[in-house]
């Protein structure tokens, strides 16, 4: 597998809060991650950068090919829920940094497997038939209203303050990962 990676600071802002990277394994299998600080909090690309190199560290040192996909997944869970806690330190030692946090998607894919947590409104999609399908869905306050039937979709791409969302990792002690 080949993977490839770009992001782009966009038009607001003069900080490229964006990290993600591809971690190889030995069997073939690989880890890609991708963290988008929070716009406009403090030391979101600090917040972004720690926790794709915790979670990449950790599952890495959790690894192992014979795992099952349940033990997969449990890695993958205890390895966010730790770069949230790294993050949630550093936020708590420095006034300047306090509420920095970050979205989070991760996709472990091996074999024809793919196992994807998230967090926030970055989104995993899986393509085919010459479609990109989401097979996410945001943790936002957006989401939340098209949920409930107060929005449509159409009517939330109209909304004032439509970023808002309701998960990131590193503003508090705990994080809750789909």
């Amino acid at each position: 597998m080949r993977c490839f990676m770009k992001t782009d600071v966009g038009r607001v802002r003069e900080i490229n809060e964006d990290c993600c990277e591809v971690k190889y394994f030995d069997d073939g299998s690989c880890l890609l991650v991708l963290c988008d600080g929070m716009g406009g909090k403090n030391g979101g690309e600090i917040a972004s950068s720690k926790v794709m190199q915790t979670l990449i560290f950790e599952f890495s040192r959790r690894y192992d090919k014979a795992m099952s996909d349940t033990a997969i997944k449990a890695a993958l869970v205890s390895s966010a829920r730790t770069a949230n806690i790294a993050v949630y330190d550093i936020a708590c030692a420095d006034d300047n940094l306090r509420g920095m946090g970050t979205t989070l998607v991760a996709a472990f894919i091996r074999g024809a497997d793919a196992h994807i947590i998230h967090a926030g409104d970055s989104r995993a999609y899986i393509y085919s038939d010459n479609a990109l399908n989401q097979i996410t869905t945001d943790h936002s306050i957006v989401q939340h209203l098209i949920e409930l039937g107060q929005i449509s979709k159409e009517e939330a791409n109209t909304l004032p303050r439509k970023n808002i969302i309701t998960r990131a990792l590193g503003v508090d002690e705990s994080i809750d990962v789909e």
